[in-house]
């Protein structure tokens, strides 16, 4: 799969996907908390015996993943931070946007050209909202990502919250964080979907 759709979308269709499933579950009480947390070491597992996605290109970009609120959102910065490694972007994962931390100004004196507030559904853009809020209020002048990995999100209305908190840029997939991270001239394979491919 990851050969016919590309890495991200690949990684989005499979990893992301059973991440988004589990942390719906739990929250609906479908999901006892150690089936939860044994899903998320599963899927760190997978990614650990996947190929990195591609050849590293040195960038001076360097980010910052902050996980919105639950062990999920963790786990899908590790998938995010595989990534972007493999282009050549610096990644640290810091502690979940809800606590009190100094990562941001740390992390942004340290070189962190962009910081990212990372989250999946449900509630996704309310957690990446008060996160990036948080974020926002601690440094000026970094660039600042909303990651909602939700496909079945309402695009316009999240961008919307998202910006008013300071956000320069909302991200709902893999792919489209990877094209909003990576510099301009560095090519990024995004197709939009998994048109026709077998899972």
């Amino acid at each position: 799969l990851r050969k016919e759709v590309g890495a991200a979308v690949a990684d989005d269709a499979v990893l992301l996907s059973a991440l988004r499933r589990a942390e719906r579950d739990r929250r609906e009480g479908q999901l006892d908390e150690e089936r939860y947390l044994t899903i998320c070491d599963g899927v760190r597992e997978a990614l650990d015996g996947l190929d990195a996605p591609g050849p590293e290109v040195p960038t001076p970009v360097s980010a910052l993943l902050l996980p919105a609120f639950a062990e999920a959102d963790r786990v899908a910065c590790e998938v995010i931070a595989r990534h972007l490694e493999s282009a050549g972007i610096s990644v640290t994962i810091g502690p979940n946007a809800t606590t009190t931390s100094d990562a941001v100004p740390v992390a942004v004196q340290a070189g962190a050209s962009v910081v990212c507030v990372v989250a999946l559904p449900p509630f996704a853009g309310l957690r990446v909202r008060y996160g990036l809020r948080r974020a926002h209020s601690q440094v000026a002048g970094v660039r600042l990502l909303g990651v909602v990995l939700d496909p079945a999100a309402d695009r316009p209305r999240v961008e919307s919250s998202l910006r008013q908190a300071g956000a320069a840029a909302t991200c709902f997939s893999l792919a489209e964080l990877l094209s909003a991270v990576l510099p301009r001239e560095a090519p990024v394979e995004v197709p939009s979907r998994l048109d026709g491919a077998d899972a």
